[in-house]
C-alpha cells in the first residue's frame, strides 16, 4: 500500500525536500470498520489523513449510547 503525501491537502504548499522527509518518517496502516483509531483520554502519538472510507468521532455517555461528533472521509486530517 502506497501512501502519497503529495496528495495531503495539509502538505501541498511544502517544498519537494519537506514532502521527501516526510514520505520517509510516514506509516500506512488499514483499519477495519469498527476498529478504533484513538481512544478518548489517550495520547496520540501523530496525525491521521484518511485515504478511503470515512472516520467516526464519536463519545459514549453513562448509558452507553454513542454520540457521534464527526464524521471524516477521504482526504481529512
Amino acid at each position: 500500500m502506497t501512501c502519497q503525501v503529495k496528495n495531503i491537502s495539509l502538505l501541498k504548499n511544502c517544498s519537494a525536500d519537506l514532502l521527501q522527509e516526510f514520505s520517509e518518517i510516514k506509516t500506512c496502516q488499514s483499519f477495519e470498520k469498527g476498529q478504533h483509531l484513538i481512544l478518548e483520554g489517550t495520547e496520540s502519538r501523530g496525525i491521521f489523513c484518511i485515504r478511503s472510507g470515512v472516520a467516526k468521532a464519536a463519545v459514549h455517555n453513562k448509558k452507553g449510547r454513542s454520540l457521534i461528533l464527526r464524521l471524516e472521509g477521504k482526504g481529512s486530517i
